[in-house]
């Protein structure tokens, strides 16, 4: 401790040193924060709001999905069967007759 009194004089910027110094590590320790805020924090916060924007996506997909089913699911299965038979008739059963 003395050779540190030694090299450090007694006044730095017209504040007497042992001030400056009681505040040193509580500012070095709030600008790390404020470095690891900055480069880890914020880009989360923006993948989290992108992470919602899917969610959205996938929420407004299930929905059409989900109205089809109840759609298909309402169909008479007898009338569907008919017109299936009838599609099957119509169409070449050989593969390349449309070339």
């Amino acid at each position: 401790m003395k050779k540190m009194k030694e090299v450090i004089p007694g006044k730095l910027f017209g504040k007497d040193t042992a001030v400056l110094l009681v505040w040193f590590w509580p500012i070095l320790i709030i600008i790390f924060l404020m470095y690891v805020f900055i480069l880890v924090v914020i880009p989360k916060i923006g993948q989290i709001s992108t992470g919602f924007g899917q969610i959205k996506k996938v929420n407004v997909e299930t929905k059409k999905i989900n109205d089809k089913r109840i759609y298909l699911s309402t169909l008479d299965q007898d009338e569907l069967k008919s017109k299936s038979n009838l599609i099957e008739n119509g169409v070449l059963s050989e593969k390349n007759s449309y070339c």
